[in-house]
């Protein structure tokens, strides 16, 4: 599988400071006061050799937001549960690529991060400053395990092909 590269969702920010007749500003507003961060989806095989890539970009707050009104179930289903949760959509993530559908991928990563979001801020404590300055690379491996790895942005280096952030 190649490389996918996704640029941030860029949204208009209509009614800021008069500005939605401008979507050029309001476009480089919206991104100025968004947190994006970085997703990288490593995929090995059996030999333990990386095999694929995906990576996109996401807005932080967004995620967030959305991830706000699950925070309860979670907290009743337990860290289990909300941990099982990265391995399963990274697997339809997986599946997404095979079709080579690129929605799919990244509603797909979209869920894989929230579940992340969740079980890291809901049961160890991360808080929303230490994604910010982060950027989430997850290797899956053919078993279905999924490790999670939160670098700090200083260290990352763009795959071979992929724009810089």
């Amino acid at each position: 599988m190649a490389f996918t590269g996704r640029k941030p969702h860029q949204r208009r920010s209509p009614g800021l400071h008069g500005q939605h007749n401008h979507p050029e500003r309001a476009t480089a507003l919206s991104f100025i006061w968004s947190k994006h961060v970085i997703l990288q989806f490593k995929f090995f095989n059996t030999e333990q050799q990386e095999t694929a890539l995906f990576q996109t970009e996401i807005d932080l707050n967004g995620l967030v937001a959305v991830a706000e009104s699950k925070r309860e179930m979670i907290r009743e289903k337990g860290k289990s549960f909300a941990q099982s949760a990265v391995p399963f959509w990274a697997s339809e993530l997986v599946k997404a690529m095979e079709e080579n559908d690129e929605q799919a991928m990244g509603r797909h990563a979209i869920q894989a991060a929230m579940a992340a979001w969740l079980a890291d801020s809901v049961f160890d404590g991360a808080t929303k400053a230490d994604y910010e300055s982060s950027y989430l690379e997850f290797n899956v491996h053919p078993t279905g395990m999924v490790v999670l790895n939160r670098h700090p942005m200083a260290r990352y280096k763009a795959p071979k092909g992929a724009p810089s952030p």
